[in-house]
């Protein structure tokens, strides 16, 4: 590294552009961001997203102290929101120092959210020394007066009311649309279909045939799945990107059953049976109950005679009904008969989880008597294993009372090793490693800022400040990341001896009439394994926290 002597310096020419190299290497590190509304539909060519990263660039070449480094263009997502993807690989970049200042046309580009953009301009930015500059809101975050502005809050407010105003607008459009019974649907036209050439009603296709078929077999009883199965083997088309398929590219019972439940399918014209959840695209849908779709009937040429029709759908309807009162009744009788070592079974010889299996001894009666079974009973590895409810819960109830017991004499000793020249030393010799650690990375800053002075000074040349100036970057990352830790060491040290205490001091018996404390065992059992043998082992938690807290206090 060449450095020369601060006590014979003279300016030169040479030394007029060296510092000219300096001012060119502190250039700004920028980005462009641009964002299209969803209601643009993502249109790659639409001159409003060009207009934006124009200007933009513009502005950057008119400012010689920005070095643009990418232009982040989200198009077709909302702004109440910030789940973008452009959006996202923007703010990795920031976070990992590539930008250090943001450029758009306006802040309603950057968000329409009040809440969440206000914090972005607040909070988040000004922590991570990241500029942001709207052109056409002359707002620039490195201006105090900008920041503190009342006008940028009310302009965030305004562009998140415009935003939901837009919404309303578009619904209410979307419903007085759907009123009108000569109104074709937006989207792709149903499986068997497709619109007409004056595009005002839709016509079958092709595809119809398979359609029918599909209504003959559910008429006949075949169930989904076979009728799965069935529209597989005849290689029949895929329905389209409305219907869900499979990522592998097959014919699913959930691209079925819609079709099957479809009413288009009887020659009506069906709107609103879902909605968005949000103002949002990207905020969801929901499914809305049959009462309040808005349903044209005999609107086109229907595939399927409406009484064929509207049986399947009843069957459907009424298979759901029962289903539903199936799992109430089971639920009902869960909570009576209910699983109170849940998660906690293990079977000790294949190392899979035991479930809990409910029987009656009498037709019409509830659940009577219960066994954990092991999860692996239709495997190929299959151990059979099963134990009765009632003898784990008594083997359970008994080992935690062991454990507590001894618990309770060792967070004596903690308690008193804690209090005394143990637990003195162990909080001393953290805080000496904070310390250590805090005096390098002040000292590794202090290295940087010197480094800095020495190349503005011309002591250093480019290659090696860039080459030095990195390695101190990396350094400095580590230190903080270890006094970090180290920190965060001496709060968890305390938090967990803590916790542990009061586990022990609040840990109370509260057994029902069986004399089984259910709580009292989750909380204190890890897993219980069952062996072939008959054996039963029970891991506590907590166990390795306490060795951990005896071993520091040593």
């Amino acid at each position: 590294m060449a450095r020369k002597s601060r006590r014979f310096q003279v300016v030169t020419n040479q030394s007029v552009t060296e510092s000219r190299s300096a001012m060119e290497v502190l250039r700004i590190p920028t980005a462009i961001y641009a964002r299209l509304s969803v209601e643009n539909a993502g249109r790659e060519d639409d001159e409003s997203l060009r207009n934006q990263i124009t200007l933009a660039h513009s502005y950057v070449l008119e400012h010689q102290e920005f070095e643009l480094i990418d232009t982040y263009a989200d198009n077709g997502f909302t702004g109440t929101n910030f789940d973008r993807p452009e959006f996202t690989r923007l703010m990795n970049d920031v976070n990992h120092g590539r930008i250090s200042c943001i450029v758009v046309k306006d802040l309603s580009r950057f968000g329409r959210n009040y809440v969440e953009t206000g914090i972005y301009i607040e909070n988040i930015f000004p922590k991570m020394q990241v500029r942001l500059i709207a052109i056409n809101d002359n707002f620039d975050s490195s201006r105090e007066e900008d920041r503190m502005s009342i006008s940028v809050p009310v302009k965030n407010m305004v562009n998140e009311m415009y935003s939901r105003d837009q919404s309303r607008k578009i619904f209410a459009a979307f419903q007085a649309r759907r009123m009108k019974k000569d109104v074709l649907m937006t989207g792709k036209p149903p499986y068997g279909y497709d619109r007409n050439a004056e595009n005002t009603k839709l016509v079958p296709n092709d595809e119809a045939d398979y359609v029918r078929v599909m209504f003959q077999w559910a008429a006949m009883g075949v169930s989904t799945a076979r009728i799965t199965e069935r529209m597989e083997l005849i290689g029949a088309p895929l329905p389209g990107r409305n219907i869900r398929v499979k990522s592998s590219g097959k014919w699913t019972q959930a691209s079925v059953k819609p079709i099957l439940r479809n009413p288009a399918y009887a020659g009506d014209m069906c709107f609103g049976r879902s909605r968005s959840i949000g103002i949002a695209a990207h905020d969801g849908v929901e499914r809305m109950p049959r009462k309040e779709w808005v349903v044209h009937r005999d609107v086109h040429y229907p595939l399927v005679p409406r009484p064929d029709w509207e049986a399947i759908d009843k069957s459907f309807t009424e298979r759901a009904e029962e289903v539903k009162r199936t799992m109430e009744a089971r639920k009902e009788d869960k909570e009576k008969f209910g699983d109170d070592l849940y998660g906690l079974v293990w079977c000790g010889d294949c190392d899979r989880k035991m479930f809990l299996d409910r029987k009656c001894y009498a037709e019409g009666e509830t659940y009577t008597h219960s066994a954990y079974e092991c999860g692996a009973k239709h495997h190929e590895k299959c151990c059979y294993q099963s134990v009765s409810t009632d003898f784990l819960k008594v083997v359970a109830m008994e080992q935690v009372r062991v454990h507590l017991s001894l618990m309770t004499d060792r967070a004596a000793v903690i308690r008193t090793m804690k209090e005394g020249e143990a637990g003195k030393n162990v909080e001393t010799s953290l805080d000496k490693k904070i310390a250590s650690v805090a005096l390098k990375l002040k000292e590794a800053r202090d290295g940087r800022a010197r480094l800095y002075e020495d190349y503005k000074d011309g002591l250093i040349d480019e290659t090696d400040f860039r080459t030095i100036h990195d390695k101190k970057v990396r350094g400095i990352g580590e230190l903080e990341a270890e006094l970090k830790g180290l920190r965060a060491q001496k709060d968890a040290f305390d938090k967990v001896i803590k916790d542990f205490l009061d586990f022990i001091d609040n840990a109370r018996e509260n057994p029902g009439e069986d004399g089984f404390d259910g709580d009292l065992v989750r909380r204190t059992v890890n897993r219980i394994s069952v062996f072939k043998n008959g054996a039963v082992e029970i891991s506590f938690k907590g166990d390795d926290l306490l060795s951990v807290i005896e071993e520091a206090m040593r």
